[in-house]
């Protein structure tokens, strides 16, 4: 019996290490998906990645991918967030002051368009904190692979 146990244990081991979470999966599309514009330190192509990922829900009748598009905006608004508190710490000129992408307004046009965790949960504090982890998880990711650095991101 004991054999028969070890044995299963050894053949669904592998199995079970390759499940993902459907948030894992969602966590780690976000990081495969910015991880280029990350590693190339540009904002610019980052939110393009972002607008792109909202384009195909758009064309998707599923909508499956919208947790990982507002994912991904959160992590790209994040980082402008913290880049202007840079500049601002610094006394420079805010570069992103005037982008239409972080405005409120466009914010919640983009993530309130489809259904999604986000909006689902109505924004409570289970769910903040549960972006937050992602965020931060989707962050050591790319540290990892030394692909995050605010003070680099342009």
């Amino acid at each position: 019996m004991k054999k028969i146990a070890m044995a299963l244990s050894l053949v669904l081991f592998p199995l079970t290490a390759q499940a993902q979470s459907g948030r894992e999966q969602v966590v780690q599309a976000v990081t495969n998906d910015l991880k280029p514009a990350f590693c190339a330190n540009d904002l610019k192509q980052a939110m393009q990645i972002v607008e792109g990922c909202y384009a195909k829900v758009d064309q998707d009748s599923e909508k499956y991918n919208m947790n990982q598009c507002v994912l991904e905006d959160i992590m790209v608004i994040g980082a402008i967030k913290k880049k202007q508190k840079q500049y601002l710490t610094n006394y420079m000129p805010d570069p992103y002051a005037h982008l239409d992408f972080i405005q409120p307004v466009n914010v919640g046009l983009r993530v309130g368009k489809h259904p999604n965790s986000f909006t689902d949960a109505g924004s409570s504090e289970e769910m903040k904190k549960t972006f937050i982890e992602d965020v931060s998880t989707i962050i050591d990711n790319m540290k990892q692979e030394n692909c995050f650095d605010l003070d680099k991101l342009k």
